[in-house]
C-alpha cells in the first residue's frame, strides 16, 4: 500500500516556461512522494492518469480524492473548488440546470470514492452580476479574481502560515472558471438532457489568472530573443501557442482534476490544448 509523505510544490521559470514547448513533456516534475514497500517513490499526477492498467492492478495507488484530501491537509487548507463567473445572461434555465450538474457530479463522485469527508471542504463559487459580468473578457475577468484571491486567502485559509504557498499550492487562487455563451449552450444543449446529462459532452473556459503573453514576459526578463517565434491563428489577439486559457471537458470540473493541477504550475502544458480544440483528460 502506497502511503502519503508529503507533498512537493514546485514553482519554475527557466526555459521549459520562456519557450512553452508543449510537444516535450510527457511527463512533468513529480508533486508527491510515496512510500512503497520501505522506498520513497516519486509519481507525478500526470503518469498516474497514463499508468498501464498491470502497473495499477499491481500496485494499490491511493485515489486522487485521497491524495487531494491528503494535500489539503497537510498545508492546513480548509477550502477547496474553483471559482465560476458566469459571463452570459439570456439563458437563466440554462444557467441553473449548469449549476445542479456541477454540485451534483461533484458530489457523486465524491461520495462514491473512498475519502466522501473530502466534501466538507467543497465550495464551488458562482459569481453572478450581469451589469459587470455580462460579456466580460478573460482580461477583465483576471485583474477581479486577484483581487479577490489577495483578500479570500486570509478569509477562507486561517490555518495557513505562509499565504504566498498556499497561493500556488490551491490552485483555487491561482485558476478559475470562465463561462461564455458559446461554453453554456455546449453544456446544457450539446449532449444529453436532464436527468442524464453526460459531463463528457461540453466545455467550460479554463483560465490561468497568473498567465502573461510570452513576448511580455522575456521582456520582463530582459531576454533577447532573436529567433522567431511560432506564430498561430489570434485569439483575443493573442498569437502564440499558450493564450493563458483552455476549454476542458465538463467532466472535469471536479476532484480529479483539482488533485492534477494542485502545486505544480507545469502540469499546464501537460493537459493545455488550444482553442477551438477541447482538453479532455
Amino acid at each position: 500500500m502506497l502511503v502519503p509523505i508529503r507533498p512537493i510544490r514546485v514553482l519554475s521559470i527557466g526555459r521549459s516556461i520562456l519557450r512553452q514547448p508543449f510537444k516535450s513533456h510527457p511527463f512533468v516534475p513529480s508533486s508527491a512522494v510515496w512510500s512503497y514497500q520501505g522506498k520513497p517513490w516519486l509519481q507525478s499526477r500526470a503518469q498516474r492518469f497514463i499508468l498501464s492498467s498491470s502497473m495499477a492492478t499491481n500496485m494499490s495507488l491511493p485515489s486522487p480524492q485521497r491524495v487531494l484530501f491528503d494535500c489539503l491537509q497537510d498545508g492546513k487548507h480548509d477550502k477547496w473548488g474553483w471559482v465560476i463567473y458566469r459571463c452570459t445572461y439570456d439563458d437563466d434555465e440554462g444557467w441553473n440546470r449548469f449549476k445542479r450538474f456541477i454540485i451534483q457530479q461533484s458530489q457523486a463522485n465524491i461520495v462514491e470514492s473512498d475519502t466522501p469527508e473530502l466534501a466538507d471542504g467543497l465550495e464551488w463559487t458562482f459569481i453572478e452580476d450581469r451589469a459587470t459580468l455580462d460579456g466580460a473578457s478573460k482580461d477583465q475577468l483576471r485583474s477581479r479574481f486577484k483581487q479577490w484571491a489577495s483578500e479570500a486567502l486570509k478569509t477562507e485559509q486561517p490555518r495557513v502560515e505562509d499565504p504566498l504557498s498556499t497561493a500556488y499550492g490551491n490552485p483555487r487562487y491561482t485558476y478559475f472558471i470562465h463561462v461564455d455563451e458559446s461554453a453554456l449552450k455546449s453544456m446544457v444543449y450539446g449532449g444529453p438532457q436532464p436527468p442524464k446529462m453526460d459531463g463528457r459532452r461540453g466545455y467550460v473556459n479554463f483560465v490561468d489568472a497568473e498567465w502573461k503573453p510570452l513576448s511580455e514576459i522575456k521582456s520582463d526578463l530582459g531576454i533577447v530573443d532573436e529567433a522567431e517565434d511560432e506564430v498561430h491563428e489570434p485569439i483575443d489577439g493573442c498569437t502564440e501557442e499558450n493564450v493563458g486559457w483552455m476549454r476542458i471537458a465538463l467532466h472535469m470540473v471536479g476532484a480529479e482534476f483539482y488533485e492534477l493541477m494542485m502545486g505544480n504550475r507545469d502540469v499546464w502544458y501537460t493537459v493545455y490544448k488550444r482553442s477551438p480544440q477541447v482538453s479532455n483528460w
